[in-house]
């Protein structure tokens, strides 16, 4: 009886470490990654570099006054920008108001949470 539990016991910690180990693994990719999002003023396609997925995916991560940096992928230049608002999660895309220091103006980042 005492032989069956212990390889049980064993079977139980193999595939617990199969099973978080694979989780592990797979996040792997996503946190090269930079966080992907839209610019909805121009339509196109960013990504914020500052930090990854699974720094930034907590939205009380990023904050007013934080100074981060975007990739805009159709004019193919990094461009530095205060965050002004979070607008708050619904669920869904988060919205990000953003102050682009190059152009003066205001836009609004639609992010995605993966």
């Amino acid at each position: 009886m005492e032989k069956e539990l212990d390889t049980y016991a064993w079977i139980v910690l193999l595939l617990s470490v199969l099973y978080f180990g694979g989780h592990f693994i797979l996040a792997l990719p996503t946190i090269a990654n930079g966080w992907d999002g839209v610019e909805l003023s121009t339509d196109s396609d960013i990504s914020i570099d500052t930090g990854t997925r699974e720094t930034i995916e907590s939205t009380d991560l990023l904050t007013p006054a934080m100074d981060i940096e975007i990739f805009d992928y159709s004019a193919n230049e990094s461009t530095d920008v205060e965050v002004q608002y979070i607008y708050p999660d619904t669920g869904g895309p988060v919205q990000v108001e953003v102050y682009d220091y190059a152009t003066g103006e205001y836009s609004v980042l639609e992010m995605e949470i993966k």
